[in-house]
């Protein structure tokens, strides 16, 4: 019996971190363009970005003027 209690907590827990690392951030803002389109987009910070012809900017929900860009 406690071999089983044993088991179904390992079990729990395995399954409990796959789904932890699995998670997936949703991001505020998530722009893109399709095929042959382009975009203007203003950022909360007033600053104006062009996305090209199939692309993707995706903003994190935290990001703000002090945050650094990474492009």
């Amino acid at each position: 019996m406690a071999y089983l209690a044993a088991a179904s907590v390992a079990a729990i827990l395995f399954v409990g971190g796959w789904f932890w690392q699995q998670r997936v951030i949703v991001p505020d803002w998530d722009y893109t363009t399709a095929y042959g389109q382009t975009r203007r987009i203003e950022l909360p910070d007033r600053s104006i970005v062009t996305l090209n012809a199939n692309s993707r900017l995706r903003l994190a929900k935290n990001w703000n003027e002090q945050t650094s860009r990474e492009v």
